[in-house]
């Protein structure tokens, strides 16, 4: 049996870039982790927004205690409902 995502919150934001207006949903989730984990890990995106070829992205954990130093676009903050 999966370990089920438990949901935190919804965050919407929005940014500019080149002039336009970009808005963002980010859905944050928790689920206890078991055994070892990969240090990092490859996942691709293959139908990325700006058209073109998949995007291969690299992605990696952070130490809980780093979150606010390092976490960007206001991913920090769903931090806060897990303390």
């Amino acid at each position: 049996m999966e370990t089920p995502l438990t949901p935190l919150t919804v965050h919407d934001y929005c940014f500019a870039k080149d002039g336009t207006a970009v808005r963002h949903r980010r859905h944050y989730f928790h689920t206890p982790l078991k055994g070892e984990q990969s240090a990092t890990w490859l996942r691709q995106e293959m139908t990325p927004v700006g058209g073109g070829g998949p995007i291969l992205f690299r992605f990696f954990w952070l130490k809980f205690r780093r979150r606010p130093n390092v976490a960007g676009l206001w991913h920090a903050a769903w931090t806060a409902l897990l303390s």
